[in-house]
């Protein structure tokens, strides 16, 4: 029986995360209506995909008041925009105001979450069922404080949803205008938008700015996460550290790059799953994953001025690839579907 499938997608790197769920669903007959925010690249990514979606909603800054107030505001839209629906269960991993609305709702939510130390009382008090990925740790599941029966673990990485079917563009390069005899580093900031942002990141970012700047054999792309965070660094653009005035995708730049440095999660794992060299200025508290990935060597931190200095500035060798878990969609999927409530 066809079921309506509700997914909101309130940042960035939720788009490539859902798109083999969204065809997965469809194969399966499924109806799908997505919601959107506008936020860092989020709706320029949707418009280059063929997802059908509606724009409902803004971030509201660092503000915490606004953002608070930005939190319910967004719900309530949400609310008038899914109350036409016959929605029979939602998705997303860390949507606050679709949590919301779903829980009042009565909607069935499953939730996706894989850091530990953001605010997640809302996730683990009015989602339906957690998706978490089996590498966080038992002091990570206490701090999420979901009750057990609420959670659904995962093997591997939540970015191996889309890595599985990564196909790199051959012509990467030359669209970018990129020099294939330097060392091509990308450089991703630190959200200062978030919850968990620590402002020791920016001072951070901008030390390494200048560092990469000074090496002739380096050739760095920047891609700031928000408007705001494009114009306060325009003006350090130079021959050799270029910001892309159009969205550059992501898993592509990791691929090809010689070595990434990301002040979040996401491109990082892209990258390190890929097997590029990635270095984390993520200075706010460590989560159960990239403590684990540290562990192994998939990802080095630098956390403070002082070692800068010990970043590798090299072409990239043969690099060790993730095993990709070609399985997670459909178990994901299976899940989800569970949950539907009846017509």
């Amino acid at each position: 029986m066809t079921k309506t499938i509700w997914i909101d997608l309130d940042n960035s790197p939720h788009v490539p995360l859902f798109i083999p769920i969204v065809k997965e669903l469809e194969l399966r007959s499924q109806k799908v209506i997505i919601t959107a925010r506008d936020y860092a690249q989020t709706i320029a990514l949707l418009k280059k995909t063929n997802l059908t979606f509606t724009t409902i909603g803004k971030h509201y800054g660092k503000n915490k008041l606004l953002k608070l107030l930005g939190l319910f505001i967004r719900a309530y839209q949400l609310y008038r925009f899914i109350k036409k629906h016959k929605v029979h269960a939602s998705i997303c991993h860390g949507s606050r105001s679709q949590t919301i609305c779903s829980w009042f709702m009565r909607i069935p939510l499953f939730c996706g979450l894989d850091y530990e130390h953001t605010e997640s009382i809302i996730f683990s008090r009015l989602s339906t069922k957690l998706w978490i990925p089996e590498g966080i740790s038992e002091e990570g599941i206490k701090a999420i404080g979901a009750k057990k029966n609420k959670l659904i673990k995962y093997p591997g990485y939540k970015e191996e949803l889309y890595l599985k079917d990564f196909v790199a563009d051959p012509d990467f390069l030359d669209k970018h205008n990129i020099p294939r005899n330097l060392i091509l580093v990308i450089l991703r900031p630190p959200a200062t938008q978030a919850n968990y942002h620590d402002e020791q990141s920016e001072a951070l970012l901008m030390e390494l700015i200048k560092f990469l700047k000074s090496n002739p054999n380096v050739y760095s792309i920047c891609l700031p996460r928000t408007q705001l965070q494009n114009q306060q660094l325009q003006q350090l653009v130079s021959a050799n550290f270029f910001i892309p005035l159009d969205v550059v995708d992501g898993m592509n730049a990791a691929y090809y790059s010689d070595l990434v440095i990301s002040g979040g999660g996401t491109m990082n794992r892209e990258a390190a799953l890929l097997g590029t060299p990635v270095y984390s200025i993520f200075s706010g508290k460590l989560g159960s994953l990239d403590a684990y990935m540290q562990k192994t060597g998939l990802i080095k931190f630098i956390h403070n001025i002082n070692d800068i200095g010990k970043i590798e500035i090299k072409k990239k060798n043969s690099a060790h690839k993730h095993v990709i878990n070609y399985q997670l969609t459909q178990f994901l999927v299976n899940e989800l579907l569970s949950l539907t409530k009846p017509d």
